[in-house]
C-alpha cells in the first residue's frame, strides 16, 4: 500500500529512515512508507507509532482512508449510503469522499455495501488508484 500511494503521488524524495522499527531503510517500500509517515497518512499500526506493519493485509476501511489522507483529506459528504459505514468511524470521511467521487461504488455490485473489512487486493488497489488519478467512474 505504502509503495502503491508514493508511486502514485510522483515518487517525491523522502528519507528512507522514519521511526518505524520494521521498516528496514533498504526495504524496496521505505520511502513509501516514510512518505506516508511524514504526509500523516499513517501514524502507525493499531495506535502504536513505533510499527508500520508492512506484512499485514489492507482492508477497505484502511484503503479508504490512506487514500483520503493522500489527497489532502478534502472535504466529504458526512452520509454516503453504505450501510456498514457508521458516520464516526474511522474510515468514514474516506469512504464517503471516496464514493462522492466515484472511486467506489459499493462492494461486487451492491452499492449500499461497501466492506469495510474486506481485504484489499493488487488489482482492487490498481482500480482505486486509476480511478482516483484519472476520474474515471467505476
Amino acid at each position: 500500500m505504502a509503495a502503491f500511494l508514493w508511486r502514485a503521488n510522483g515518487r517525491p524524495e523522502t528519507p528512507t529512515e522514519c521511526g518505524f522499527t520494521d521498516v528496514s531503510p533498504e526495504a524496496f517500500f521505505a520511502e513509501g512508507t516514510c512518505w506516508l509517515r511524514a504526509n500523516n497518512i499513517t501514524t502507525g499500526l493499531d495506535g502504536n507509532p513505533e510499527i508500520y506493519g508492512p506484512e499485514v493485509v489492507v482492508n477497505r476501511a484502511q484503503m479508504a482512508a490512506f487514500l483520503w489522507r493522500a489527497n489532502g483529506r478534502p472535504d466529504a459528504p458526512a452520509e454516503c449510503g453504505f450501510v456498514d459505514v457508521s458516520p464516526g468511524a474511522f474510515f468514514a470521511e474516506g469512504t464517503c469522499w471516496l464514493k462522492a467521487n466515484n472511486i467506489t461504488t459499493g462492494l461486487d455490485g451492491d452499492p449500499t455495501v461497501f466492506g469495510p473489512e474486506v481485504v484489499v487486493n493488487r488489482a482492487q488497489m490498481a482500480a482505486f488508484l486509476w480511478r482516483d488519478c484519472t476520474g474515471h467512474a467505476a
